[in-house]
């Protein structure tokens, strides 16, 4: 979700990431569209640290962003 949204921005009114994790360098091209992101705080598949990192490089260019984490849930959120 994310690199397809940060390769296409133009094409989305919003960004719904689950589980996801991006590369923090495509944040300039994100940071216009609302993006809420969702993790599942045991995810053993894609560390929920990833999706931190990239809702704190939308946050530091002033993105309109939230991230839910679901504590207890892996992978499968």
């Amino acid at each position: 979700a994310w690199q397809l949204a940060a390769e296409n921005p133009e094409r989305f009114a919003a960004l719904a990431p689950v589980c996801g994790g991006g590369d923090v360098s495509w944040a300039p091209r994100l940071k216009d569209l609302p993006t809420w992101a969702f993790h599942g705080r045991d995810d053993d598949i894609v560390p929920v640290e990833r999706s931190v990192e990239m809702i704190e490089a939308l946050r530091a260019l002033g993105s309109p962003v939230r991230l839910t984490v679901y504590e207890g849930v892996g992978h499968a959120s």
